[in-house]
């Protein structure tokens, strides 16, 4: 109920902060202003993991380094 209300989860620290903006596009209330499946793989295979930067809550932005086995994956083949 309170995700009808605008209610969403926080953001982890660490999340990459360009794929917090995709989900963030995601969870838009009206569906016409939510990417389509094809522009969340667009985003998604752009989406650079050797450079894996998020933002600090004072506003920085740091790199932190990909160390999980699916850096390399395309998420084409799971869709």
């Amino acid at each position: 109920i309170e995700i009808l209300k605008g209610v969403r989860e926080k953001p982890i620290p660490t999340t990459n902060r360009i794929f917090v903006k995709l989900y963030q596009k995601c969870w838009k209330h009206e569906p016409d202003e939510r990417p389509d499946i094809d522009q969340v793989i667009l985003e998604l295979n752009s989406i650079d993991p050797e450079s894996e930067y998020y933002s600090k809550e004072d506003g920085e932005s740091e790199k932190i380094e990909n160390e999980d086995d699916f850096s390399d994956c395309d998420v084409k083949f799971y869709v």
